[in-house]
Formats: C-alpha cells, sequence, structure tokens
C-alpha cells in the first residue's frame, strides 16, 4: 500500500513537473513569436495614433522666416509639460521624435560606447544646434524591448516633412526632414558640415545588423 501511495506521488510529480515545462516552453515560443510584430503594432496603434492626435491639434506654423521665433526657452512654454520624464537625470539635453515615440538623452562625448550607453551619441567632431553646420547623432536601433523612446528602432518611418525636435542648453530647436538613405557603413559623408543648419541622425541597418547605416537629415526650420 505504501509503495502504491508512493508511485501514485511520483507520477503526479512527474506530470506536474511536465506540464510546466510545456507551460514555459509554450510562452518562450510565444515570445519569440510575438517580437517581431509587437514594435509594429505599438506603433500603429499607440505611438502613431498619439502622434496624429497631437499633430491636428498643435499645428506648427512655418511661415516665419526666422529661426529663431522656434528657438523656445524651456521654462517659460507649457510645451515642456508634455515631454515624457525619462532619464532626464543623464541629461537635459534632449533628441525628441514624436512621431515614432522617440525621447532620449543626448550626449556629447569623445566615447561613443558611453554616450549609445545614456541614449543619443552627439559626435564631437561635428556640430551642435544652433551653430550652423552639421550636428551629427546616433543612436542604438534596437537595445530594450522595441519600440523603446531611447533607441532609433523605428526611425525607418521618418518621412521628409517630418519634425524633429532638439533640446540643446536649454533652448529647443525644431528642425524639418528633408533627407532619408541607406549608406555604406563605412561612409563617413554624414559627417561632413553643411552650410545650413543641420542634424544628421543614423543607426544600424537593417535591424539586428550593423552592415549599412540609416541616416536622417533635417534642416532648422525658417
Amino acid at each position: 500500500m505504501h509503495k502504491l501511495f508512493n508511485s501514485l506521488k511520483d507520477n503526479k510529480v512527474r506530470k506536474t513537473l511536465a506540464f510546466m515545462l510545456g507551460f514555459f516552453t509554450f510562452l518562450i515560443f510565444a515570445y519569440l513569436i510575438v517580437l517581431p510584430i509587437y514594435p509594429i503594432i505599438k506603433y500603429e496603434f499607440f505611438i502613431k495614433k498619439d502622434y496624429q492626435t497631437n499633430k491636428n491639434t498643435n499645428t506648427l506654423t512655418t511661415s516665419s522666416s526666422t529661426p529663431e521665433e522656434y528657438v523656445i526657452e524651456i521654462g517659460t512654454t507649457s510645451d515642456t509639460h508634455h515631454l515624457q520624464q525619462t532619464d532626464y537625470s543623464v541629461s537635459d539635453d534632449r533628441l525628441i521624435i514624436k512621431k515614432i515615440g522617440v525621447n532620449t538623452a543626448m550626449v556629447k562625448t569623445e566615447n561613443p560606447d558611453y554616450g549609445l550607453s545614456l541614449g543619443a551619441w552627439l559626435d564631437p567632431r561635428t556640430s551642435t544646434p544652433g551653430h550652423g553646420g552639421n550636428t551629427v547623432i546616433s543612436g542604438h536601433r534596437f537595445k530594450y524591448l522595441p519600440p523603446s523612446n531611447l533607441t532609433f528602432y523605428l526611425l525607418d518611418k521618418i518621412n521628409n516633412d517630418d519634425t524633429i525636435e532638439i533640446i540643446w542648453k536649454k533652448k529647443k530647436y525644431i528642425y524639418q526632414v528633408f533627407n532619408t538613405k541607406i549608406v555604406e557603413a563605412s561612409d563617413l559623408s554624414i559627417l561632413e558640415q553643411d552650410k545650413d543648419d543641420i542634424i544628421t541622425l543614423y543607426t544600424c541597418h537593417p535591424i539586428y545588423s550593423q552592415e549599412k547605416r540609416l541616416v536622417v537629415q533635417a534642416k532648422l526650420i525658417k
């Protein structure tokens, strides 16, 4: 009788362990299936929807010929309250791309790995916002569960005429996209300076690969 009881008990334990193993295996496979489509779902139904709503209620006027009107002192406008309070302890200098949900610290440093570990890296060999020339900024394509407000995972969704905001030294600069392209990883032409005040954003392409670079360029609105 005792042996029969132990046998039944062992069978129950084995069945429980087999069920748990099967359940966790199912979760892992479900995660691997959902991960590639999760960013698209989040973008289409949440980020894009919020962006379109805000765009329709906060139309940007571009009729002025003076870029200074688009340089806004932070703290003097209620627009600051709409910024996502994420990692502001790293830096008050921010790169904000509302269309794809990016709001990340912008770090100027000689060490690109250090800068990228904190947010977006501003290449010190290039210019800075408000000083003319080409300000070059790089960001990880994939680092956290995508799409993350700290990475350029959805940078391929950016099109010409979209706007990008930069907060630099407590001033806000608004840029309008005029060019998107894919270049070789060894192409250094994206670092070239320009007579206009522009920004050049770049990240890895395709996703999960460093074979090429996805590049977005935008000009300070005038």
